[in-house]
């Protein structure tokens, strides 16, 4: 598995295309779930809810998927692409002195810090501890377009301002793509840089409460990934357009698995501090702040010498 529409046809008669499409997401979700959690007879069980969802009536699809199983969610792919205006992220190339002068790419794909206003996700940082990186190798784009290939790096690395870079390691290919970016950037062109990542663990910070990321505090209203899956990094002439879903690309829905925790003011700790990821944070005391803090503490001890 995972099930098709095709298949749901086999295990419930009478279903129409879109019911079909509908069986399969309940069925992979459920299996998902089920073998997440260390069940048995996942299958099994899959099927079986799945069969009885479409006898419910008013059975809402979206509520089960999202709320009951975490799974899929419909997202426009172009929220999944960031450029990071204000914080000098950028793409360009030095030529270093050699037996040729050899062109190398310097590229700046995310800041760390609040990308502001982004259509879709609202005020946004991407926890950078928490980005994963699968393989060993990475495209360099332009404008995420994958028919315009500039190069490839391997796993991006954050630098000592805490910005998440191209490694020293990036290579540019022989394409028309990569050549017109050489020259225009030797010619002194200002590009700009863009990341697509997709969530894996999401944090939506209501007004009024904070929450600590990269570093910094960040307030509410707004969106933190807390896991996120890096996938490419591109070079770009205004960077990705995250003001806007005009383009028919970036208003095309994609499902994505990805958890999501609402953060409110009442989230937040005694201090004003918000309680992050259910751990409970521990402070050491040392022999002044203990007898200040407990006197009868120190009173024992010194019966005790």
């Amino acid at each position: 598995m995972p099930w098709t529409a095709a298949d749901a046809k086999r295990f419930k008669k009478g279903l129409t295309s879109a019911q079909a499409s509908q069986w399969a997401k309940i069925a992979n979700g459920v299996l998902r779930s089920c073998q997440k959690s260390g069940g048995k007879d996942c299958e099994g069980r899959a099927i079986r809810v799945a069969n009885s969802k479409f006898n419910d009536e008013g059975f809402d699809l979206e509520a089960f998927l999202q709320k009951e199983l975490k799974m899929e969610k419909q997202v426009p792919k172009g929220a999944l692409r960031f450029v990071d205006e204000g914080h000098g992220c950028h793409a360009y190339v030095d030529f270093v002195e050699g037996e040729e002068k050899a062109p190398k790419l310097s590229m700046v794909g995310y800041s760390g810090k609040v990308i502001k206003g982004h259509w879709y996700w609202g005020d946004l940082a991407i926890d950078l501890q928490g980005m994963q990186f699968e393989g060993s190798k990475f495209p360099i784009l332009e404008n995420h377009d994958t028919d315009r290939k500039i190069g490839f790096m391997g796993k991006p690395v954050i630098d000592d301002q805490g910005r998440l870079v191209a490694p020293d390691n990036a290579k540019l290919l022989e394409t028309e793509a990569a050549q017109e970016f050489v020259k225009l950037s030797r010619d002194g062109f200002p590009y700009q840089s863009s990341i697509s990542a997709k969530p894996i663990a999401v944090e939506r910070l209501e007004q009024g409460a904070s929450a600590e990321v990269n570093g910094f505090t960040m307030k509410g209203p707004g969106t933190i990934w807390r896991q996120s899956k890096f996938r490419e990094m591109s070079c770009c002439v205004f960077g990705w357009d995250n003001k806007t879903t005009a383009s028919a690309f970036s208003k095309e829905p994609v499902d994505i698995q990805f958890d999501e925790k609402v953060i409110n003011a009442e989230s937040l700790s005694d201090n004003n501090k918000p309680i992050l990821n259910r751990r409970e944070v521990k402070k050491i005391m040392n022999l002044e702040e203990l007898k200040e803090q407990h006197p009868e503490a120190s009173i024992a001890s010194k019966t005790c010498s």
